[in-house]
């Protein structure tokens, strides 16, 4: 994975889904599914029904529908030939994997969430589908999620906002640039500090990534959900994409 897609998915927690859907005024009305069945004593599945699991993350689980979901983004309606469409399936999968466990890994180890800021989030969100005309159970079920491991998300998605309200200083980011002021080809940290604070953050959910996959459990558990690497590429260490 190159250093421009990590400065993409680090973007993708900067601000939880969640989080700011629960700011929206408006949602987009879910489309109707069946509800699906809830296994209420696997604890691999979180509550999820065992069948729509693709993979497991440390016993956090990945549905079918989220691996959809995920695919339909990066699609965008584009028809693309099924050994293409194989690909993006996989890019989904691997960037669903690596987003659980950076929010595993700042939830156990960064900056304290409480349950009443994750509870706050959760009622802000209720609220505003029930002035949409959707249950939250409908918008959980369109998302492939339990309402514990939906909880679980936002709890790691506060915790890295605040993990990167942390680390992203002026100090920090001073001295990155000063020690890989080759990447960016200028003299002077004000010509560069978007690029500089992209590869920063770059950087650091790289170096939680080869920690957390080097202990942890990670199960491929779908044969219709593609499989995931062994190791993780490094970002280059030039040639920052501006």
């Amino acid at each position: 994975m190159n250093l421009k897609m990590y400065g993409l998915l680090a973007g993708a927690l900067f601000v939880s889904f969640s989080h700011a859907e629960a700011q929206q005024s408006q949602f987009q009305k879910p489309l109707a599914q069946k509800p699906q069945a809830f296994s209420q004593t696997t604890q691999q599945s979180q509550g999820q029904a065992k069948q729509d699991i693709v993979a497991t993350v440390n016993g956090d689980a990945i549905t079918k529908t989220q691996l959809q979901v995920k695919l339909q983004s990066k699609l965008q309606g584009t028809q693309v030939n099924p050994q293409i469409a194989e690909q993006y399936k996989k890019q989904a999968l691997n960037e669903l994997i690596e987003i659980m466990l950076i929010e595993q890994h700042v939830s156990k180890h960064g900056p304290t969430v409480t349950s009443e800021e994750v509870d706050s989030v959760v009622t802000q969100l209720k609220q505003q589908l029930k002035d949409q005309g959707i249950s939250f159970s409908s918008y959980l079920t369109t998302r492939g999620q339990s309402e514990k491991n939906f909880k679980k998300s936002v709890k790691g998605s506060l915790a890295w906002q605040k993990f990167q309200r942390e680390k992203v200083t002026p100090a920090n980011l001073h001295e990155y640039f000063q020690k890989n002021r080759s990447e960016f080809q200028v003299e002077k940290f004000e010509d560069a500090q978007q690029d500089v604070i992209q590869a920063y953050m770059a950087s650091l959910w790289g170096d939680i990534l080869e920690k957390q996959k080097s202990s942890s459990e990670i199960k491929i558990l779908s044969h219709t959900a593609p499989a995931l690497p062994q190791k993780t590429q490094q970002p280059p260490s030039s040639g920052f994409p501006k």
